[in-house]
C-alpha cells in the first residue's frame, strides 16, 4: 500500500522522503531548536525597527509563496498546506542581546528562540544591543519547512525583491527513473555509509554533547581556489574538502602521523547533496541527500589529498548517484516512510560538510559578513558550512563549546589553503590530475551538484 491516491486539500504538497525523514528527526529531537536553520547579515549603522522591516517585507508572502505554507495532516498522512491567514508582521522579531556579547553567539541565541505555537515556524529577526552601531538581520526557519539551499534562496529573495514560483506537486515520469549505472554508483558508495566513526578531536577527551555551541569563521581568498581549479580542474567542493583535511591533520597531528595500528588513515564525513531540480525552485521542503566520503587526513601531501577527493567525489559518479537518490527521494506513501525510517535508524553520527553558494559578496548587501546556522542535533559535535562568494569563500565551523582548541581551526584552514595552493601551482603542468574542465561555481561546487541554476 503506497497511498498514491491519498486525497489532499487544494494546493497541498505531499511530503517527499526527505520531508518524512526530517519529520522523524524532529519528532525524536531533544530540543525543538536543534533543527532550526538560518541565514544572517552582520550590518553596521542605525538599527531598524520592526515597522521599518515590515515596510521592506510587506509583499514577502506574495513574492515567496513558500512562506505561506504550514504542516498539515496527521501521523503518516503529512503534507504542506497553504496557510490562509498569514500576516508577515507576526513573523518579525526584535531581539536584544547583552552588551559585549559576540555577534556569532547572539546569532545562535536568536536562532534557538522558541516558536509561537500558533504560527508557521519562520521569522526575520533584528538582533541588536551587543555593540554600538551594529546589528544582525536573521532569516530563520524550521528545517522541516526548508533545507539549507531553500533557506539561502529565500533569504536572497527577501533581500533582492526576487520572486520564487508557487510550490506545485511535480509528476514523476520514467525519464526520472535511475538506470543500471546509477544503481551501480549507489552500490559503490554503500560501504562508505557503514565505516565506523573516527576520533577527530585533539587528545583523548571527547566533546560533551550536553554543552552549547560555538561558531568559528574564516574568510578565504576565492582567487586561490580559482588558481587551484586552473591547475587541477578540481571543483570548489573538492578543494574545500581537501583544505579541511589538511586543517584537521594540522589540528591533531598525533592522530594521523602514528604507525602501525595507531595510525588513522582518514575521517569518514557526510557531504550534503541537493536533490532539488529546476522544477522545484520554490523553496519549500527538504531535498537533501548525503554523500559518504573519507577525508584523507592521514595523507601528508596536500596535492595527493586533493587528488584522492577528486576521485571519491568524481563529478560523473556524483551525477549518477544523485539520480538514484532523487528516485528514492520522491517515493510516496508507505514506501517513502519506510525509506526514511531505515535511513534514520542506520545513519551514523559524522562530521557533516555543507556547501551552499551565495550569489554575491557580503558587500553587495552592505554587510560585513554573511553567516549561516546549520542544524545542531544532539548527537553531533561539529558541523562545517562552506559558502563560496564571488571573491571570497567563507568557512564556518560550529563546534561544541567543550572543544577548547577549536578556535585554532580558522587559522589552520587558511594555512591549509595556502599550502595546497603552493603545492599544485608550483609543480609541472603534466603532473596535474586529468579531469574534465569545471566552470566556476559549477554544479558540483555546491550541494546542488547538478543543478546549474543554483550558482
Amino acid at each position: 500500500m503506497t497511498n498514491r491516491n491519498q486525497r489532499l486539500p487544494a494546493g497541498a504538497i505531499p511530503f517527499t522522503t526527505g520531508d518524512k525523514f526530517q519529520y522523524l528527526q524532529r519528532r525524536s529531537a531533544q530540543s525543538a531548536s536543534e533543527w532550526n536553520v538560518a541565514c544572517a547579515l552582520r550590518l553596521q549603522g542605525a538599527v531598524p525597527s520592526a515597522a521599518d522591516l515590515h515596510t521592506v517585507m510587506a509583499d514577502a508572502a506574495e513574492r515567496i509563496p513558500a512562506l505561506g505554507y504550514r504542516i498539515g495532516g496527521r501521523g503518516r498522512h503529512r503534507y504542506f498546506e497553504p496557510c490562509p491567514d498569514l500576516d508577515v508582521r507576526d513573523h518579525i522579531e526584535e531581539v536584544r542581546c547583552p552588551r559585549g556579547r559576540a555577534a556569532r553567539a547572539c546569532l545562535l541565541d536568536a536562532v534557538d528562540r522558541p516558536w509561537p505555537a500558533e504560527r508557521t515556524p519562520w521569522s526575520v529577526q533584528i538582533v541588536s544591543g551587543y555593540a554600538d552601531g551594529e546589528y544582525l538581520v536573521v532569516y530563520r526557519v524550521a528545517h522541516l519547512l526548508q533545507d539549507g539551499m531553500a533557506t539561502a534562496m529565500t533569504a536572497q529573495a527577501l533581500l533582492s525583491g526576487q520572486r520564487l514560483p508557487v510550490p506545485v506537486r511535480q509528476p514523476r515520469t520514467r525519464r526520472d527513473w535511475p538506470g543500471l549505472r546509477d544503481v551501480a554508483a549507489g552500490l559503490s558508495y554503500l560501504p562508505e555509509f557503514f565505516k565506523p566513526a573516527a576520533q577527530w578531536v585533539p587528545g583523548r577527551s571527547r566533546p560533551d554533547r550536553n554543552d552549547g555551541w560555538v561558531q568559528h569563521v574564516c574568510t578565504l581568498d576565492r582567487a586561490l581556489f580559482d588558481d587551484i581549479t586552473r591547475c587541477t580542474k578540481a571543483r570548489t567542493a573538492q578543494i574545500s574538502l581537501a583544505v579541511l583535511s589538511g586543517a584537521l591533520r594540522a589540528w591533531a597531528p598525533e592522530h594521523w602521523e602514528g604507525s602501525g595500528r595507531r595510525r588513522r588513515h582518514g575521517l569518514p564525513v557526510h557531504l550534503t547533496l541537493s536533490l532539488r531540480d529546476l522544477r522545484e525552485r520554490h523553496g519549500l521542503g527538504n531535498y537533501v541527500g548525503l554523500i559518504p566520503l573519507t577525508l584523507p587526513c592521514g595523507e601528508p601531501s596536500p596535492a595527493e589529498r586533493l587528488q584522492h577527493l577528486m576521485g571519491d567525489a568524481d563529478y560523473s559518479r556524483l551525477v549518477r548517484f544523485r539520480r538514484l537518490l532523487m528516485h528514492l527521494h520522491h517515493q510516496r506513501g508507505l514506501i517513502g516512510w519506510t525509506i526514511a525510517s531505515i535511513i534514520k535508524a542506520c545513519e551514523l553520527p559524522r562530521l557533516r560538510v555543507t556547501v551552499v553558494p551565495a550569489e554575491s559578496d557580503p558587500a553587495a548587501y552592505g554587510a560585513q559578513e554573511v553567516l549561516g546556522v546549520l542544524p545542531r542535533e544532539a548527537r553531533a559535535t561539529a558541523g562545517v558550512l562552506v559558502t563560496p562568494h564571488r571573491s571570497t569563500v567563507t568557512v564556518q565551523v560550529c563546534t561544541r563549546a567543550s572543544i577548547s582548541t577549536a578556535d585554532r581551526l580558522p587559522d589552520l584552514i587558511t594555512a591549509s589553503l595556502a599550502e595546497l595552493h603552493e603545492a599544485v601551482t608550483k609543480r609541472p603542468p603534466d603532473s596535474a590530475p586529468a579531469a574534465p574542465p569545471a566552470p566556476r561555481d559549477s554544479a558540483a561546487d555546491t550541494t546542488a551538484v547538478v543543478d546549474r541554476s543554483a550558482s
